[in-house]
């Protein structure tokens, strides 16, 4: 098991990175660092978001989207231009519907169901909550497109090397701490086939924020800025090549950024 206990790691992943931020609690930190210090202490990250996701997410289109069903195909639509003008790039390669993609976070199977049938072969479905991987095979029911299904964490999860064309990630990396998600990208990196690439598609602050962070006491959430995320996409070996906003949802809702991350040419890092 890959678990990030270590609350002083943080320093060497940001390195000289200003990280301020603060809780919804209203509790402001200096640094990132020192929130993982204090959030990591009673070891409950990973448990405190099983449980609240458990009592607060139905196996529906409406519950895997926190109540905003409606914006299904909002989201939808936008990633399929996004997954147009990507196969579009001489450096990636997503198998012309011939391919295979990893659904990261896939909850019962929206974005398979959606998006990436259209685009792949094959989807396989990493979800660690066995009520909604369950239900996926009844909602996505495209049993020729519906590959394998893991019920595992991101933070545990160890995709088949060299095996996918995409692994596409959506709205659950906000759940990993800052050095299980370095580790979780390094060990997705392995997983690409060559001219594959990683999509993180994520909410993020408002580029006007002067904060880097906000943790959600609730449900153990981590809201990052873009340029916290490009930072750990950075550590990760990871080159952004192509990224767009969400640009039809409304306007009182969070940035939502679109990334497409490939290996950085003649990158050499492992996970530890």
């Amino acid at each position: 098991m890959v678990t990030d206990t270590a609350a002083g790691e943080g320093s060497k992943l940001h390195g000289s990175m200003e990280t301020p931020g603060e809780d919804s609690e209203g509790r402001a930190y200096a640094s990132i660092d020192d929130m993982w210090k204090e959030e990591l202490r009673d070891g409950l990250w990973y448990k405190k978001a099983h449980e609240w996701y458990e009592d607060n997410c139905p196996s529906t289109v409406d519950g895997v989207l926190g109540g905003f069903g409606s914006l299904d195909q909002l989201d939808v639509a936008q990633s399929c231009t996004f997954l147009i003008e990507l196969s579009r790039n001489d450096n990636v390669s997503l198998g012309k519907k011939t391919g295979r993609c990893l659904d990261c976070g896939a909850g019962i199977g929206r974005v398979t169901k959606h998006l990436l049938s259209k685009f792949f072969k094959t989807c396989d479905l990493v979800e660690s909550n066995q009520r909604l991987l369950d239900k996926s095979v009844e909602f996505v029911a495209l049993p020729t497109v519906m590959g394998e299904r893991f019920c595992v964490t991101l933070q545990d999860i160890v995709p088949t090397q060299n095996h996918y064309e995409c692994i596409w990630v959506q709205w659950v990396i906000i759940y990993l701490t800052d050095n299980d998600f370095v580790r979780f990208l390094e060990r997705c990196k392995r997983g690409l086939k060559q001219g594959g690439v990683i999509v993180i598609k994520e909410n993020i602050l408002n580029f006007s924020s002067k904060l880097t962070f906000i943790v959600d006491k609730a449900d153990s959430s981590l809201t990052r800025s873009d340029a916290l995320l490009r930072n750990i996409f950075a550590r990760a070996g990871l080159n952004v090549i192509y990224c767009v906003p969400q640009t039809n949802f409304p306007p009182e809702m969070l940035p939502v950024m679109t990334y497409a991350l490939v290996p950085a040419e003649g990158d050499t890092s492992e996970s530890q």
